[in-house]
């Protein structure tokens, strides 16, 4: 709200913000080297400066929140709204999940023929994945590239699998 007053003052007067004028740019030229600043290089600083106090202010804020230790007697109901919490969270991350899907799904909507491909590459990509991921796996194809570059002479390149 502020940041838009200050936006609008900028934007709809003819002469330049007293702030910028009589406080930020005397610093900026005392300080370093730095020309002074233009307004609308200023409406970006501020932008960008309320931005990085909000991720600040939201990233901290579970420092300051009060603590609440549950007594010994209370463990029960404290285990209870933990639950309840991890359940709101993982539905919320259900319904996310949901939305993201739809969303890289719209291409191939109403293609019947189209999601049967999209479906059956993203089944073929889980299947090579997790084939992948298995360290058994890993480990026998390790293996067998070291055997097949036994012979290779020193600066020849490996080839890339998959």
């Amino acid at each position: 709200m502020c940041l838009g007053l200050v936006e609008y003052h900028t934007l709809t007067r003819p002469y330049w913000s007293p702030f910028l004028v009589k406080v930020l740019n005397p610093l900026l030229t005392i300080l370093t080297t730095h020309p002074p600043l233009l307004p609308f290089q200023f409406l970006t600083l501020a932008h960008k400066a309320v931005f990085t106090f909000f991720i600040a202010l939201g990233q901290l804020s579970p420092l300051f929140a009060p603590k609440n230790e549950p007594a010994s007697s209370s463990t029960s109901a404290f285990d209870e709204q933990q639950l309840q919490r991890l359940e709101q969270l993982s539905m919320s991350t259900e319904v996310e999940t949901g939305r993201l899907l739809a969303l890289e799904m719209a291409p191939v909507v109403g293609d019947e023929a189209g999601q049967n491909d999209m479906k059956g590459k993203v089944r073929e990509w889980l299947v090579q994945n997790t084939i992948r991921a298995d360290p058994e796996v890993r480990d026998a194809i390790g293996r067998f590239m070291q055997k097949r570059r036994a012979g290779a002479p020193a600066g020849a390149r490996q080839p890339v699998l998959g």
